[in-house]
């Protein structure tokens, strides 16, 4: 049961995937959502491509992240810190930070605890949002962070 669930997963994320790479703006810059949940990913993809940033697709697995990283060259990076794969956001960003350290982060969490959120402030994130995000936060503090003007 659980192998067929995580089919459908993939067979679902990919699907969106397709539908969100349909361009609907561009032009602030390309944002790379790392999210293993599917509808959180496509729903974040959509306020952002209605925002006028390109979001080429969602990265479901840490593990990925690295190689979508050096692919798509995003101009920032939205990360879910718990997320699915043998890499937690938190470690796929570490990994991402010895590659490009000036690739401004901005991490979702469902689990704002203290531990982690320590663990997330070590990659010098421009901001750390509670789930579920509200889109007009989610907007404004990219369009902050791209700017360079986020306080953490």
């Amino acid at each position: 049961m659980i192998i067929k669930s995580n089919i459908n997963k993939v067979i679902l994320i990919k699907s969106l995937n397709q539908l969100v790479s349909m361009e609907i703006g561009m032009g602030k810059g390309t944002v790379l959502v790392i999210e293993d949940e599917a509808m959180i990913g496509l729903e974040v993809s959509l306020v952002l491509r209605n925002s006028g940033y390109s979001v080429p697709h969602v990265v479901m697995s840490g593990d990925e992240v690295v190689k979508n990283v050096m692919q798509e060259k995003p101009d920032l990076i939205l990360c879910d810190i718990r997320i699915g794969g043998f890499l937690d956001g938190v470690e796929a960003i570490q990994r991402i930070r010895l590659i490009n350290s000036k690739i401004p982060v901005v991490y979702m969490t469902a689990f704002g605890d203290r531990i982690t959120c320590r663990r997330a402030m070590q990659t010098n994130p421009a901001a750390i949002l509670d789930k579920p995000v509200i889109h007009e936060v989610l907007v404004n503090t990219i369009d902050h962070a791209l700017a360079g003007s986020v306080q953490t």
